[in-house]
């Protein structure tokens, strides 16, 4: 189905009215359900920091202790070519 231009101007302007002709009661149901979706999007967003700050411990401990392990294979490198 195709509009005419009548028909697209009083979409435009209806929904250009929108928000005005909305009561306060359904601007706030709808405020409350935006809050409420904003809430949980920040929720999420903090438990998915929190699971990616875990992570980012476990490979920094696993770095460290890869550090170890080859400044202790180094030291038996020398020790090896000492004997040599």
């Amino acid at each position: 189905m195709r509009l005419d231009q009548s028909s697209s101007l009083s979409v435009l302007i209806c929904l250009h009215l929108w928000p005005f002709t909305m009561t306060i009661h359904e601007r706030l149901d709808s405020l409350v359900e935006r809050h409420q979706a904003l809430t949980q999007t920040v929720e999420h967003l903090a438990l998915q920091g929190e699971e990616q700050n875990k992570h980012l411990d476990k490979i920094l401990t696993a770095r460290e202790k890869d550090g170890e392990n080859i400044r202790a294979l180094a030291r038996i490198a020398e020790i090896h070519e000492h004997r040599i």
